[in-house]
């Protein structure tokens, strides 16, 4: 997809997202600590950074981890 997209202009990032406090957790079994995963917000604006920031570097991969590792 990536390749067909770049001839028109629009960059395509593939983001592997460790665990984030989101809502999804509450759904979930288990006893998730979510003091230990990042901040949705957090991960939206280093997201939107890196991929706005420049024209002249593309960003193919983004992988992101909570400080701590896997949960």
């Amino acid at each position: 997809m990536r390749e067909e997209l770049r001839v028109k202009g629009v960059r395509v990032v593939h983001a592997e997202v460790g665990a984030t406090d989101t809502g999804l957790w509450d759904n979930l079994e288990g006893n998730w600590n979510k003091e230990s995963m990042m901040k949705d917000s957090d991960v939206a604006k280093f997201i939107l950074k890196n991929i706005l920031d420049s024209n002249t570097v593309n960003v193919d991969e983004i992988f992101l981890m909570p400080p701590g590792g896997i949960l």
